[in-house]
C-alpha cells in the first residue's frame, strides 16, 4: 500500500510505498512529527502508529553543511515547542481567557453586553479548536478536543466563580485560583487530545 506523508504539516508528499517511508524514518530523514495517510483514505496518523513494531536506530547527528558566511543552526530538541505550537498556545489562551474574564465579570460590565453568553462561548470554542488544528494538523480529533477544551475551560471558570461567590460571599480572586476552574473544565478535551489508540485507523 502507498502512503501520503507530511513532515511539516503544510506540504503533502507522495504517495510512496511503505518501505520508502520505513527507510526515511529509520535514517532520520522523516522526523517523529511526520503524519501519514494511506492512499484512498482520509485519516492522517503519526508515523509511529504506522510503524510501531519497527525500532528506530539511534542516529548520531550529522554536521550541518554550510556555505561560506552562513551561521550554524542547532536542531531543536523534540520537547521544545515549535513556533507554530507557541502561537497556537497563545491563540488558545486568548480565546479562552478573554471571554472567560468577560462572562465571569472580571472585566467591565459593558463588555459583557457586547455579545450574548453563547457568543462568548462560541469565541472560546472556535478559537481553541483552531489552535488545536494549528498544533496538530490533519486530525479531526484535535479540532474536537480543542473545542471541548475551550467550552470546558470557559464554563469551568464561570461555574467556579459562581460557586465560590455563592459559598463564601467573597468576590476577590487570585489569577491562579481561576486556573482551577479552567483546568477542571478542560480535562475532557485534554484527555481526548492526548489519548492514543493501540491500533492505527485505516
Amino acid at each position: 500500500m502507498n502512503y501520503y506523508y507530511s513532515s511539516d504539516g503544510i506540504q503533502v508528499l507522495g504517495p510512496c510505498p511503505l518501505d520508502k517511508l520505513l527507510a526515511g524514518y529509520r535514517n532520520g530523514t522523516l522526523p517523529d512529527s511526520t503524519q501519514v495517510c494511506a492512499e484512498g483514505h482520509q485519516d492522517w496518523q503519526p508515523i509511529q502508529a504506522l510503524i510501531r513494531s519497527v525500532p528506530r536506530a539511534p542516529q548520531r547527528p550529522q554536521q550541518p553543511q554550510h556555505s561560506a558566511g552562513s551561521t550554524a543552526t542547532v536542531q531543536q530538541d523534540s520537547t521544545e515547542q515549535t513556533p507554530r505550537e507557541k502561537w497556537a498556545m497563545y491563540l488558545a489562551m486568548c480565546a479562552v481567557g478573554i471571554p472567560s474574564l468577560i462572562v465571569s465579570g472580571f472585566l467591565p460590565e459593558s463588555l459583557k453586553s457586547v455579545l450574548p453568553f453563547a457568543g462568548w462561548l462560541a469565541i472560546a470554542v472556535i478559537g481553541t479548536a483552531l489552535a488545536a488544528a494549528i498544533m496538530k494538523p490533519y486530525c479531526f480529533r484535535s479540532i474536537l478536543s480543542g473545542a471541548l477544551v475551550g467550552a470546558g475551560a470557559l464554563l469551568g471558570i464561570l461555574f467556579y466563580v459562581k460557586l465560590r461567590i455563592h459559598f463564601t460571599g467573597n468576590a476577590t480572586f487570585f489569577w491562579l485560583e481561576l486556573m482551577i476552574g479552567a483546568v477542571i473544565g478542560a480535562v475532557p478535551g485534554i484527555l481526548l487530545y492526548y489519548y492514543k489508540t493501540d491500533t492505527p485507523s485505516s
